[in-house]
């Protein structure tokens, strides 16, 4: 899941540093965990929680709302083929995104983080606009037949 949940890292919510589940936990104070509970993504469980992220020396010093209890969500992955963690990850965004309260809009986003982590400054509009897994699946789509295409001389093996 790291793949996906790493993008929160460039949020002002917790990716789940200074928990025993980092990148399989995510939360915020003002998370509606419940509605993201509800998300159904393939392969993977995901339930509502609650956390306290803590400092833990030579793993996680000063995580994101050290000692602040969170509404948090738990990602399980259920069946590994079938989980697409880039989309599944930045449609938790989208979504967390979708429920912030005005005090936190402004502030929700590191937009350069995002698009150095992300690969283009073009995400975090996406993001906003509320785009779904299956939505940055299409964009890329091209690309990655264009990749797949490109890499074809360069494989040793069928």
């Amino acid at each position: 899941m790291y793949a996906g949940t790493c993008f929160f890292e460039a949020t002002s919510a917790s990716e789940g540093r200074g928990t025993p589940a980092p990148f399989l936990t995510v939360g915020a104070p003002w998370m509606d965990a419940s509605r993201l509970a509800a998300l159904d993504f393939p392969g993977l469980a995901i339930e509502a929680i609650q956390i306290t992220p803590i400092s833990i020396p030579g793993k996680s010093t000063y995580p994101k709302w050290e000692n602040v209890p969170l509404n948090a969500v738990s990602i399980s992955v259920m069946q590994p083929d079938q989980v697409r963690s880039v989309g599944a990850g930045l449609e938790l965004i989208s979504r967390t995104y979708a429920q912030l309260p005005n005090s936190v809009i402004t502030t929700f986003f590191n937009e350069s983080w995002m698009a150095k982590l992300s690969g283009s400054h073009e995400t975090v509009s996406a993001l906003k606009k509320g785009w779904s897994a299956r939505d940055f699946e299409a964009a890329w789509a091209q690309e990655l037949a264009d990749f797949d295409q490109k890499r074809q001389k360069y494989l040793l093996y069928d």
